[in-house]
């Protein structure tokens, strides 16, 4: 359709041609023509384009922003386009008009800013506007495939100093826990070529043979935190519930630096369990779930661990909650439920208040 500026140039080109019309004036007439036709033109111009199938490629920096932080998302189009156009999305929740240009190879654009609350974001609306070098015209296209955005929270906010869910005075970040070593599986014959570390030799002595020992990874969790945005009743506010789960991120921070059997557990309608291996693809997993947590939990918590299989072996448990209930207190205080239990409860303002149990840390050998 044409623009607000073609509308104005057709109708300035009528005005011409009744003003040739009237003075007698035959260059006016064709200055008239060409003002007329100008916007016709452009519009056959985007039409060309009407058909196109356009692809978004996003490309965010860092790859997942962390809330309060800056962050920055390059556009690029697949399709037929002209090398002027203009981009309309939304990103993080705010929309955008992002101009479109490239000299060489598709088009692309680029938008900066600060990332908001957690979450995950999708890139939606995606729409490109199409139109002439001049403005008298344009057409719109919906582009496909642009994907979300993870927001991160911020760990380094979260005041995890002192005992609640460190296990010590004044460290930051200190949950410290002993490896999770191994099992005896079996003991079988010595096979040829085998090293003879493993040889048990007392069995070998008895059966007057040399026997191995066959050992296999124990599993078990050492420590298990718990992440409690709270229930779907509402009872707790947003600033809460954020403060809660920043807090749990920064004990996964250094839970998986410590690579000793640690499991994190988002609770909600669905459980999402990630162990703590150490790895970089365990922290961006864990703080992927922390960021698209919900407060949509159904039950009581205290009921949920209470059938949990990782409450009952775990050496220790952190539970950082947003909704402390009395059912949670009296699971933790229940006599042959298992390991410590620290229940951490985090207010707006980040303070910590740890509410039952001896600290996880103590508990653990930290």
């Amino acid at each position: 359709m044409p623009t607000a500026r073609g509308w104005a140039v057709f109708a300035a080109g009528i005005v011409l041609h009744a003003a040739a019309r009237g003075f007698g004036a035959p260059v006016l007439g064709v200055l008239a023509l060409a003002f007329v036709l100008a916007p016709a033109f452009a519009l056959a111009f985007c039409l060309r384009y009407r058909s196109a199938q356009l692809r978004l490629i996003t490309r965010v920096t860092p790859a997942r922003p962390v809330e309060g932080r800056a962050w920055a998302c390059d556009f690029e189009i697949a399709g037929r386009l002209p090398r002027r156009a203009a981009l309309s999305v939304d990103v993080l929740g705010r929309p955008l008009s992002v101009p479109l240009a490239g000299s060489e190879g598709p088009p692309r654009g680029r938008v900066a800013g600060i990332a908001g609350r957690r979450g995950r974001h999708p890139v939606a609306g995606a729409t490109v506007r199409i139109s002439d070098p001049l403005g008298l015209a344009a057409v719109e296209r919906p582009a496909a495939g642009a994907g979300d955005v993870v927001v991160w929270l911020d760990a380094g906010r979260a005041q995890i100093d002192g005992r609640g869910g460190t296990g010590g005075e004044g460290r930051r970040h200190g949950v410290r826990v002993r490896g999770t070593g191994y099992d005896l599986h079996g003991i079988r014959e010595h096979q040829s070529g085998e090293s003879l570390r493993r040889v048990d030799w007392k069995t070998s002595a008895r059966v007057g043979e040399l026997m191995v020992r066959e050992l296999e990874d124990a599993g078990r969790v050492e420590v298990l935190l718990v992440a409690d945005p709270g229930s779907a009743s509402g009872v707790v506010g947003a600033a809460v519930v954020d403060a809660a789960l920043r807090h749990a991120a920064a004990l996964v921070q250094s839970l998986n630096r410590a690579e000793a059997g640690a499991v994190l557990a988002v609770e909600g309608q669905r459980r999402v369990r990630v162990p703590l291996d150490g790895t970089s693809a365990a922290r961006i997993l864990a703080f992927d779930a922390l960021a698209c947590a919900a407060p949509d939990r159904g039950d009581d918590i205290g009921a949920r661990l209470a059938h949990c299989a990782d409450a009952r072996v775990a050496r220790a448990l952190v539970v950082v909650t947003a909704e402390p209930t009395p059912e949670l207190h009296a699971w933790a205080e229940r006599a042959g439920r298992g390991g410590a239990v620290e229940i951490v409860t985090v207010a707006e303002d980040e303070a910590v208040r740890r509410d039952a149990g001896e600290p996880v840390g103590e508990a653990v050998g930290a």
